[in-house]
């Protein structure tokens, strides 16, 4: 079992979106943003418990950042007109950038070029618009920077959480793996940037969007009972904690505009089906 963050806001403030899944287990998608031309657009990033490569071209200059994992709304603002190429990979990925530890970028965004030698690189991906070449020029690249085989210890915890929803307690992880909670909070905290205790609540929050955007669900207090939640008002606090809008609002949007239309999935020879 594989976690797959969502950015669901991306989606809907995006003219276009396009989605290519990886075949690689430590990426869960690649994804093109085509940004309006009449103004700036802010996209909400909510927690999704990854980190994402962004590469943005408008005109005649481009950027490329480094965009560690959020434990709040955060606004990424792009300019009118913009072409994004994305990376997002999944919760525990262990990128070597300069030698600095994942855990050092939680919470912030870091330039590209200040990490890697080779900065031409960044500009052919930013201005190369076709999607499957960026993806391809990503994968010869970058795959020097990415620990595949990652932590044996984490990538257990990771799925226990996963299968779980999040509601599996350290003392309960510590019990199975015949590791002591100090262990365990530090293998998270050196590898993830924050402690599991956060980790799994913004894990289940994020894997509320599964329910939502399928509205597999016939009221709030179904949704909280599935993700293992206490009650109703359990949920709906930490909606409110990590989402830009209320729960009514998210549900008004997707009830407006269908999230899974507003995805152009695109395959292409390294892509999973």
């Amino acid at each position: 079992m594989l976690i797959s963050p969502k950015q669901p806001f991306f989606v809907f403030s995006s003219v276009k979106f396009y989605k290519c899944l990886s075949h690689l287990d430590y990426i869960s998608h690649f994804y093109q943003i085509q940004v309006n031309d009449f103004e700036p657009t802010v996209f909400w990033a909510i927690p999704d418990c990854s980190v994402d490569l962004i590469f943005t071209s408008c005109k005649n200059h481009h950027t490329a950042h480094v965009y560690g994992s959020v434990f709040k709304p955060t606004k990424v603002e792009f300019e009118q007109g913009s072409c994004c190429f994305g990376v997002r990979f999944r919760p525990g990925a262990l990128l070597y950038f300069a030698g600095i530890p994942i855990s050092e970028i939680t919470q912030k965004n870091i330039p590209l070029s200040n990490l890697i030698k080779n900065k031409f690189i960044i500009e052919n991906i930013a201005f190369e618009h076709n999607f499957i070449n960026q993806i391809n020029m990503f994968y010869e690249y970058f795959e020097q920077y990415i620990n595949a085989k990652g932590h044996d210890i984490l990538n257990y915890i990771l799925m226990r959480m996963f299968q779980t929803s999040g509601n599996i307690k350290i003392d309960n992880l510590s019990n199975e793996m015949h590791y002591s909670k100090r262990y365990i909070n530090m293998i998270f905290n050196n590898n993830i940037g924050i402690g599991p205790k956060i980790f799994s609540k913004a894990l289940r929050f994020n894997m509320s969007f599964d329910i939502l955007n399928k509205r597999n669900y016939s009221n709030h207090a179904s949704i909280a009972t599935k993700l293992g939640y206490y009650d109703e008002a359990h949920f709906l606090k930490d909606f409110k904690q990590f989402s830009p809008v209320s729960l009514k609002e998210y549900i008004k949007e997707i009830n407006l505009i269908n999230y899974y239309a507003k995805i152009n999935l695109v395959k292409n020879n390294k892509t999973k089906n």
